[in-house]
């Protein structure tokens, strides 16, 4: 992995190019390691705080193995600079050599290690991008990364002589935890500033920084110089940090007082003083370890919070891109379908104005043809064949009249113009009329009328019921075999007089029971139709039933019959008005 292949990462011109990138982190390596060589006191000059750790694992993490070249270049080059102040093995120069590469592998491998467990366990995302991720880092990045360079460099010490066999456990302690707490105070302080972050106006915090600063750096002095023993108190100096300042914040206050923390404890002062200084300084790492990992665990969630606030106010503001743009889709096909309604109900008028116009014309004429065809005396037509036809043209242009008197009542009752001149009327009594009115269609037909005792009544116009009844009743003559029959049946229920007429015809479809009574509405029948029909009678029927009061209910199945519900109030009880 090259330095210019890490793209969420922003690197100085220096770091970009590999032998840049490998210089840079030997010699910053070096020179850190050689400032906490001034804390060594066990045999191999093994420091119980090393930073270089915490430069050895970012420096695989983001610039791969440029950064491992340069982490193995560095530690030979703080060893070299050891052996040639005289602190070597007592096997000579060439063994020292030896130990200094294997030691320089050793600190490489631990790296390596740390770095390849960090992005597989944090599948390759930022390692500081959320609790999760820095938990990772600490765990499996400081504390199982150093478990490697410890091993192998105690391993290879203890084997030249450099430390005694009796010390090598304390040895591997310190030098692991050394290095575990150089790694959690350094490495996200270099993670943290490298990282591309949105970018934000420092003038705004930049008084809060400087005040957060100096609190710091002034309870640091009195911690650890003054012997105030005033440790804990940082702890809120942290979490301000991680609140208004993220990790970076964090991590910067957390190296700072991991810096004035070292220097105070070497030199005797602060609480940490429990024997030796070694002993002192690894009671610190605890320490500083604990305070800056959960720091960084809680920057983590914050940033996890915050992004997600970000994804939900993305995602928010996209759906209510696309509710706009389906509103303005559902206002454009409503402002469409207004539009379609508004010419449709024109095109209805326009329809209705020219029946009615053409209905209207066309009574004068029909009421001349029937006069003229009343004049006609049954002495001045002599032929029989001409009597007949005389006869069916009367009967036709009667029925062209009734069909034209219909399409009138039916735009009256329409537009709520139709005179009604309801009273108390026995219902028997109308039907027997509209029987006798069709006298000519129920001749040798099987009907079944009703003789109810006490009579039903209903509060009703007699004469336009009477035409329901002679329509409905016309209706089932039209659809009813020879063979077949229909029954009429008069039932008195609470409030209401029901009429009911069945017939055994074909039956009409669930889906045409509302059409049927829609004006000029016609349902497709398997046989033809014996009797002509306008298409309006069972409109007006509905029409006529709801305009006094009533209603009127279809029952039919294909193969099945019809049955027609027609319900009209009853007459008020004595005492009360209607």
């Amino acid at each position: 992995m090259k330095p210019k292949d890490i793209g969420e990462y922003h690197l100085p011109h220096f770091l970009r190019s590999t032998l840049g990138a490998t210089l840079t982190v030997g010699l910053a390596y070096a020179l850190v390691a050689k400032v906490s060589y001034e804390t060594t006191t066990l045999p191999g000059h093994i420091a119980p705080i090393f930073p270089s750790a915490g430069i050895a694992l970012p420096a695989m993490i983001i610039l791969g193995r440029s950064g491992l070249f340069g982490v193995w270049l560095g530690s030979i080059s703080y060893n070299l600079i050891l052996l040639y102040q005289g602190s070597g093995s007592p096997y000579g120069r060439v063994v020292d050599l030896v130990v200094v590469v294997l030691v320089g592998l050793g600190a490489m491998s631990g790296a390596g290690t740390g770095g390849w467990l960090v992005q597989y366990f944090c599948k390759g995302e930022y390692p500081l991008q959320s609790a999760r991720n820095v938990t990772w880092l600490v765990t499996v990045g400081a504390l199982g990364g150093c478990l490697v360079s410890a091993t192998v460099g105690v391993a290879i010490l203890s084997l030249a002589g450099t430390i005694p066999v009796a010390q090598a456990g304390y040895a591997w302690l310190t030098w692991w935890a050394g290095d575990a707490a150089g790694t959690i105070i350094l490495a996200p302080l270099i993670l943290s500033w490298l990282h591309q972050q949105p970018s934000c106006s420092p003038a705004q915090r930049a008084w809060e920084a400087m005040a957060l600063g100096g609190l710091t750096l002034l309870l640091c002095y009195f911690s650890f110089f003054l012997k105030l023993h005033l440790p804990f108190f940082l702890i809120p100096l942290l979490l301000w940090g991680v609140f208004r300042f993220g990790v970076r914040g964090a991590s910067s206050l957390a190296a700072t007082i991991a810096i004035f923390a070292t220097v105070g404890t070497s030199r005797g002062g602060g609480p940490f003083i429990i024997g030796t200084v070694n002993a002192s300084l690894l009671y610190l790492c605890s320490f500083l370890a604990v305070i800056v990992t959960s720091a960084l665990v809680l920057a983590g969630l914050l940033d996890e919070r915050k992004r997600g606030e970000a994804e939900l106010s993305k995602y928010r503001d996209h759906l209510e891109e696309l509710i706009a743009a389906r509103t303005a889709e559902l206002v454009q096909a409503r402002n469409a379908a207004e539009a379609a309604l508004q010419k449709l109900n024109k095109l209805e008028k326009l329809r209705d104005d020219l029946v009615h116009m053409v209905v209207h014309d066309l009574r004068s004429p029909l009421a001349g043809l029937e006069l003229f065809f009343d004049l006609l005396s049954p002495e001045e037509v002599a032929a029989p064949d001409f009597k007949e036809n005389l006869n069916l043209m009367r009967e036709t242009s009667r029925a062209l009249s009734e069909m034209v008197t219909s399409l009138l009542d039916v735009n009256r009752l329409e537009s709520g113009q139709m005179p009604l001149h309801c009273q108390t009327g026995d219902l028997g009594h109308l039907i027997n009329v509209a029987l006798k009115r069709l006298s000519g269609l129920t001749q040798g037909r099987k009907i079944s009328v009703p003789a109810p005792a006490p009579p039903v009544l209903a509060y009703c116009d007699p004469v336009i019921t009477e035409r329901i009844v002679q329509n409905l009743l016309g209706n089932a003559l039209k659809f009813t075999p020879t063979d077949g029959w229909i029954r009429i049946e008069l039932v008195a229920e609470r409030s209401w007089a029901r009429l009911s007429i069945t017939d055994t015809g074909p039956g009409i479809p669930m889906e045409y029971h509302e059409k049927v009574f829609e004006k000029f509405g016609q349902v497709e029948m398997q046989k033809s139709r014996k009797l002509p029909s306008s298409g309006i009678g069972l409109t007006f029927c509905k029409l006529a039933a709801e305009a006094q009061g009533g209603s009127i209910q279809l029952e039919s199945a294909p193969g099945q019959g019809s049955t027609f519900h027609v319900r009209l109030p009853q007459p008020a009880p004595e005492g009360k008005k209607k």
